[in-house]
């Protein structure tokens, strides 16, 4: 009786086994007359991976699915098998940090996507010339203040926090400088022991449109180590009245 039970649990394994096989389906086409071929890998009839191919059989793309979704870990190669580009997807949406590389290995673009829902948002990007110099940049700054009702006084004083809300380094700081603002107010833009957060200091002397306007260096490191990696403008208006 022992036996046949046995018997009967290996080949329940066995089917199982079977049925949970992985399969490969391959696929072929054409971009400019040149031919490209794909391999599309199955589990219960559900596609979990895509492997494309240059001519030459060199890897294209690695694509990892689940639902039927690009899901997972993403990497692109140039046809001489150096990564061109890497990631990951969730449900199709690009998500973390993702990195592009031109052909010499040299890094591209940094770009760091958060969930928004039901899909993602792009908040940080730099962009580099091929010489490793920054070309384009990106930085998610928050603007808020210390008064919450949003009416602001006369000859009172405030405070404008400007903060980065992300950053690609373990360790950064912010610092910044203002550039235009308003006439009739008092503006002083001071460090804060956030390394994060710049607080700048207003106080408006007439009523009327107000603005704010400066410029945030982002630094990777915090002491003797720093290094500058990337500035964004900002723009704050407010309404000042009388008491």
């Amino acid at each position: 009786m022992k036996n046949i039970f046995s018997l009967i649990v290996i080949l329940s394994l066995i089917i199982i086994s079977c049925k949970n096989r992985e399969k490969v389906f391959l696929k072929s086409y054409k971009v400019d007359d040149v031919s490209y071929s794909c391999e599309d890998y199955y589990i219960l009839r559900k596609l979990v991976k895509e492997i494309c191919y240059y001519p030459t059989g060199d890897t294209i793309s690695i694509i990892n699915y689940n639902e039927n979704k690009k899901s997972g870990d993403f990497k692109e190669f140039y046809n001489n098998n150096k990564v061109k580009t890497n990631g990951q997807f969730s449900s199709n949406n690009k998500i973390g940090l993702w990195r592009q590389y031109y052909e010499n290995s040299i890094l591209k673009t940094v770009l760091l996507y958060i969930e928004s829902e039901d899909t993602t948002e792009l908040v940080y990007k730099k962009e580099y010339h091929e010489n490793g110099n920054l070309k384009a940049c990106i930085l998610p700054i928050d603007l808020s203040t210390n008064n919450s009702n949003l009416e602001y006084k006369i000859g009172y004083t405030y405070q404008l926090y400007i903060k980065l809300k992300y950053s690609i380094h373990e360790k950064c700081k912010i610092s910044g400088e203002l550039f235009d603002y308003s006439s009739n107010q008092d503006v002083k833009l001071c460090n804060s022991k956030d390394p994060l957060i710049l607080i700048c200091e207003f106080t408006p002397c007439s009523k009327g449109d107000h603005f704010i306007k400066g410029e945030i260096f982002e630094y990777e490191g915090i002491k003797d180590d720093e290094k500058y990696s990337g500035v964004t403008m900002f723009d704050f208006k407010y309404k000042a009245s009388k008491q």
